[in-house]
């Protein structure tokens, strides 16, 4: 599960940080579209449950409920068309991802379950939530601010959480191979993985991890991957491989850019094997629709709708 947040005091900032939860389950084969009266539904209620919860069997909200909320912090709901906006982005960017790269039938099991919408960042005293996943339900903040010119934005503050969210469903219906946690099983930070690598100056990319929120544990460093890996492009993931050239242990046998392309053939066999899935297929098509995205128009109903 994926918690995102930004301290107050480093707002300045672009980066997200995110901070771990202890409960990341979802019922993959459970079916969400539910029968309501058309005459009781909105236009934006009918385009969600005849696309999302009908063809993709995603439940989603945007309506404001604090019942399934963080009281902790600050929430202001969704404007509608600001949802619009943001449902067709990741109809095209995420779920048309899945539909068009891999089997028949993954897209419905193997992507995400609940989607909860809200109009603003979470503030607390001291930070500024960007999203959160609690019980296999993802929170998706600021959308009003959803602004689709800002490609590293749409990624790293809308996207990313949802293929990341999307890889926990694999390894929790099918456990991937013992070998992937062997690799960085002496690195693992829990709670501490944030203020670990600062506090002691070393580098989470020698110690084989992409993120510093990878270094959680196995299932974070299988989903943070996945994720990277999937809206890296070719630069940037070079860029990510050249930081982690080096060790932080003198024993260490491996780079930590040596343990990441391990962890990520295991990976990729994993896919295949377990799922008939291609990782780098996935991956072509993200890339293919991320260089659109800045140039296309979300804030329409699609045909139809």
């Amino acid at each position: 599960m994926k918690k995102l947040f930004i301290p107050l005091a480093t707002l300045a900032l672009s980066g997200l940080m995110g901070c771990s939860s202890d409960i990341d389950s979802v019922k993959a084969h459970r079916q969400v579209f539910t029968q309501q009266p058309v005459s009781e539904m909105t236009r934006l209620d009918q385009y969600i449950q005849k696309l999302f919860a009908a063809k993709y069997n995603v439940d989603i909200s945007y309506r404001y409920d604090d019942k399934v909320t963080d009281r902790r912090y600050l929430l202001a709901p969704v404007m509608e068309n600001k949802a619009l906006e943001f449902l067709n982005l990741i109809d095209y960017l995420f779920f048309q991802v899945y539909e068009a790269s891999t089997p028949e039938g993954y897209l419905q099991t193997h992507t995400v379950k609940y989607l909860n919408l809200f109009g603003s960042s979470g503030y607390a005293i001291d930070r500024r939530m960007a999203g959160a996943a609690p019980q296999g339900m993802i929170w998706i903040y600021n959308i009003n601010e959803l602004n689709t010119h800002y490609i590293a934005t749409v990624r790293e503050s809308y996207v990313s959480v949802l293929f990341h969210e999307s890889a926990h469903t694999l390894h929790e219906e099918r456990a991937y191979p013992p070998e992937f946690d062997k690799l960085s099983s002496l690195e693992y930070q829990k709670q501490d993985a944030f203020s670990y690598w600062w506090r002691t100056g070393q580098s989470s990319n020698y110690a084989g991890f992409v993120s510093d929120y990878a270094s959680t544990d196995a299932d974070e460093d299988f989903a943070e991957l996945f994720a990277y890996y999937v809206l890296y492009s070719d630069t940037e993931w070079e860029e990510l491989m050249k930081k982690a050239e080096g060790k932080n242990r003198s024993e260490a046998t491996l780079t930590g850019r040596e343990i990441i392309e391990k962890k990520l053939a295991i990976m990729k066999e994993y896919l295949r094997s377990e799922y008939s899935a291609d990782l780098d297929k996935i991956r072509a098509e993200a890339q293919k629709r991320l260089a659109k995205v800045a140039s296309m128009d979300f804030t329409q109903y699609p045909k139809g709708y």
